[in-house]
């Protein structure tokens, strides 16, 4: 069976917190960074975990993952500057002889286990996979001035969320590329998209809300407990 190494990226400045790290907020007596942490730990695909953070937070989240006994996780490391530099810093961590290598944001931690496991199966079916959600919404793109440039058509757009995953030497290269040349993107997928590598959509649930507000948390504390019932449900 194909196995995994996951990159659990939480190293955001957390500017629109106030500069208190959303990682280690603790949600319904959980730290946020654990959440998601906990689920990747029981699925079989993932063989190793690599957590990158603020070198601040390092022995916290440390701490955290010992006490929540999540024992995939054989690194804690610190990130750079830029989220596709974090990536980069976690990849040098990762289990050599793993095939694929998934990606989610740390600050993701209502995501659902269902959606993990197809994104994964995805990944190694098709050679990578984006989990999101389809747009509810009309986008328009505006110009300097402010005013509508263009609109596009919904059936087409999606809203890209985490786990994504790849063949890893595939995003090694797309990786190494990135950095020979001097790209940075705020996307994984961007770095593949580049190499010219076809990425599969995984369509996911629209409760997998990434926290970057004071009132995503609120959001996210009226979710987790359904979320938690339907997945016991569900089993």
């Amino acid at each position: 069976m194909e196995k995994f190494s996951l990159i659990v990226v939480a190293a955001g400045s957390s500017a629109r917190m106030g500069g208190v790290s959303k990682q280690t907020l603790v949600l319904n007596n959980i730290p946020v960074v654990c959440h998601s942490l906990i689920k990747f730990n029981k699925i079989g695909l993932i063989n190793d975990i690599v957590v990158v953070t603020r070198s601040a937070d390092i022995n916290l989240v440390k701490y955290y993952v010992k006490e929540n006994n999540i024992t995939k996780v054989l690194n804690v490391v610190a990130g750079g500057e830029t989220r596709q530099q974090s990536v980069s810093n976690g990849m040098r961590y990762i289990d050599g002889q793993t095939e694929y290598i998934a990606i989610h944001d740390g600050a993701r931690p209502l995501i659902l286990k269902e959606d993990i496991i197809n994104v994964l199966k995805n990944a190694v079916i098709y050679g990578s996979s984006v989990l999101g959600v389809r747009s509810k919404d009309t986008i328009k793109e505006i110009n300097e001035e402010g005013f509508i440039k263009t609109t596009y058509k919904r059936d087409s757009l999606i809203h890209a969320q985490t786990p994504q995953a790849f063949n890893k030497k595939n995003f090694i290269e797309s990786l190494n590329h990135c950095i020979r040349n001097g790209l940075d993107f705020t996307d994984d997928s961007q770095m593949y998209e580049k190499m010219g590598y076809k990425i599969f959509f995984t369509e996911g649930s629209y409760t997998n809300l990434k926290i970057t507000t004071k009132e995503d948390i609120l959001l996210a504390k009226s979710l987790i407990l359904d979320i938690a019932e339907k997945e016991k449900v569900d089993g």
